[in-house]
């Protein structure tokens, strides 16, 4: 996941759960970014998908490329 604020990118599990400390509502979902603290909603499952299908096809061509030489 990338922060949306500072552009750190980090796992998913190291985001901290924004809720824990909130006294408001217990269940929202945002998740913490550990290197600024800004809050977000988790990555959309479609974005995922792309992301993975990116890093896949640029695997791909890394591999085409090394094994012609």
């Amino acid at each position: 996941m990338k922060c949306s604020f500072c552009g750190y990118s980090f796992a998913i599990d190291e985001g901290e759960n924004a809720c824990g400390s909130c006294p408001l509502t217990g269940n929202c979902h945002l998740i913490r970014c550990p290197h600024c603290g800004y809050e977000m909603p988790p990555e959309a499952k479609l974005v995922r998908w792309f992301r993975n299908l990116k890093r896949k096809k640029e695997n791909r061509s890394t591999l085409i490329k090394d094994s012609t030489r």
